[in-house]
């Protein structure tokens, strides 16, 4: 059996951040500038220290300004969930704690809520950096810091251990990945022989996992290998070259018959039946061409617009559907628009194309409440009155923030200068 490490098109480990990111936020780091590199990573700051020492006292302004001064928010993107940067509300809390490890209590009938909220809050000394999402429609979308205690928290929320957050928590780290804390799995195959390397991980992690050694990170080079798939009796060569797939034996006039066909009712198998699924998500993809796309749209949801950038450069097609039917354009919320929206756009990118869900590019940006992308999109050409599936236009798919939850937790305050 083959290792399925090494029929990705990608080494690189998606929930890491960008490197250019984590060399703009140690630089902000190093420099004391605690909010900028808050705001590099894409998170938004809402500390406001005086506020702190009003509310908590002038000991609890100290310690929290200590936490600030060694936190380390592009490592933080490591451990957090996928499109954290881009989610329009979060219900679910995240605490900064000051624990070296925690323990995950296993769930057990019946489950006794009220014992595990007491366990966990036992593990906050005071008052504690928390993740949250906005706390009024003022604020930006996505994941912003703030301050809180136990006494705000709900009754769901998720502790973070202090490896995760502190640049200045070597050892620690350095245990935690030891033992192989919960935290710690999604790096594991770049721990072990194999095509995945350390030296790719978070300089950080880098530093706590190989003590003493140089870190080496690797340069993405994209190489689009060719792929075998089953036409009729014999098989078949298909490759991603120049921005499209191809159909190596094959003429584009057989090619055009077969999808006509098809368009038509009639039935078409081999590599015209691939290329159809690459373009429009209707369709089974022969497995590895089906990894080479996951990892385009991985890449896009972890907020990777430099390595979707690399691939397009290299040759990958950009109008490739994913399973939904959706495009890129569909996935821009998670992705800086003002890069890749007018490159998919001159490539042909259909402005108002379907996914499964009859949901536009518009539909999605809105749900996500992305305004300067929806702004976009609509300067571009894009219908605000297309209807979904069910009959909903773009608008309509917009959700109704929470506020009230983040409001309990935190209140909200003015962004530090920078």
């Amino acid at each position: 059996m083959s290792d399925w490490r090494w029929e990705h098109l990608t080494r690189t480990p998606l929930h890491h951040t960008a490197p250019a990111v984590v060399d703009e936020c140690t630089r902000l780091r190093e420099a004391g500038d605690w909010a900028g590199a808050c705001r590099a990573a894409g998170l938004t700051p809402a500390v406001d220290l005086a506020d702190v020492a009003v509310t908590f006292g002038g000991s609890a302004a100290l310690r929290i300004a200590e936490d600030l001064r060694h936190l380390a928010p592009d490592l933080l993107g490591a451990y957090l969930a996928t499109g954290y940067r881009s989610w329009p509300q979060w219900t679910r809390l995240v605490v900064l704690t000051r624990q070296a490890s925690i323990h995950r209590a296993v769930p057990a009938y019946p489950y006794d809520y009220g014992k595990e909220r007491k366990r966990l809050l036992g593990l906050l000394d005071g008052p504690v950096l928390v993740i949250t999402g906005p706390a009024s429609s003022a604020e930006d979308r996505g994941a912003h810091l703030g301050v809180t205690d136990a006494s705000r928290l709900p009754g769901y929320w998720t502790p973070l251990p202090v490896w995760c957050w502190r640049a200045d928590a070597v050892a620690e780290r350095r245990a935690a990945y030891a033992a192989r804390h919960p935290e710690t799995l999604s790096d594991a195959a770049y721990l072990e022989p194999g095509p995945m390397s350390a030296h790719d991980l978070h300089p950080l992690v880098f530093e706590a996992v190989r003590p003493g050694q140089t870190r080496r990170p690797s340069v993405p080079h994209w190489d689009f290998p060719e792929v075998r798939v089953r036409c009729t009796t014999v098989w078949h060569r298909m490759r991603v070259a120049d921005g499209r797939l191809d159909a190596l034996d094959h003429t584009p006039q057989e090619i055009r018959r077969e999808l006509a066909l098809g368009a038509l009712g009639g039935r078409i198998q081999g590599c015209a039946a691939a290329l159809r699924a690459w373009q429009t998500g209707h369709g089974r993809l022969p497995k590895r061409l089906r990894w080479q796309r996951a990892d385009l749209f991985h890449a896009a949801r972890r907020g990777r617009t430099d390595l979707v950038v690399s691939m397009l450069d290299a040759g990958f097609d950009p109008a490739v559907a994913e399973g939904s039917g959706g495009t890129l354009l569909h996935v821009l919320s998670h992705l800086d628009h003002q890069v890749l929206l007018p490159r998919l756009l001159a490539a042909g990118l259909p402005v108002d194309g379907r996914d499964k869900e009859g949901a536009t590019p518009l539909h999605r940006a809105e749900e996500a409440l992305a305004d300067d992308l929806a702004a976009a999109l609509r300067a571009a050409g894009a219908d605000p009155g297309a209807t979904d599936l069910a009959g909903r236009v773009p608008a309509a798919r917009r959700l109704l923030p929470r506020y009230e939850i983040v409001a309990q937790v935190r209140r909200p305050s003015a962004s530090p200068r920078s």
